[in-house]
């Protein structure tokens, strides 16, 4: 039996996460991840986070401090072997007059049930090409 075949549908599994946070749900977020995931959004200058407890720190202080935050999925593609590409449009703010729209690229890789991975990119390009790579050395 390959690995691919134990893993939830990938795409379900990911939109479940977008839709806990958009709730700031952190309790349902931290469900998704792995032991051992590493949340890299080094190209945002967030740091590299290891680890469920370093994961929920970031998000926590992340959401702490805003008013406004929701995130809407432009585009979903599954990789395949737990490899999904997604190209979000975040808003964020501190105040319910002031916020600002971004939108970035993050790739999950998903094991079993849990993230092993999420790299979060600025560049869609550079993201996609990044999860074909990411699935090919999986595959």
């Amino acid at each position: 039996m390959s690995e691919e075949s134990t893993i939830p549908d990938p795409l379900e599994v990911t939109r479940q996460v977008y839709a806990a946070l958009n709730r700031r749900d952190l309790d349902a977020i931290m469900g998704f991840v792995g032991s051992g995931c590493v949340l890299d959004a080094s190209q945002w200058g967030l740091g590299i986070h290891t680890g469920p407890k370093a994961i929920r720190e970031l998000l926590d202080d992340w959401y702490g401090r805003l008013a406004v935050y929701g995130v809407r999925v432009v585009e979903i593609q599954d990789f395949g072997h737990g490899v999904v590409f997604v190209v979000h449009k975040g808003y964020r703010g501190t105040t319910d007059q002031s916020y600002f729209e971004l939108e970035a690229a993050p790739v999950y890789q998903w094991v079993k049930d849990a993230l092993a991975r999420v790299t979060v990119y600025t560049d869609n390009e550079t993201a996609r090409a990044a999860a074909a790579r990411l699935a090919a050395e999986l595959g």
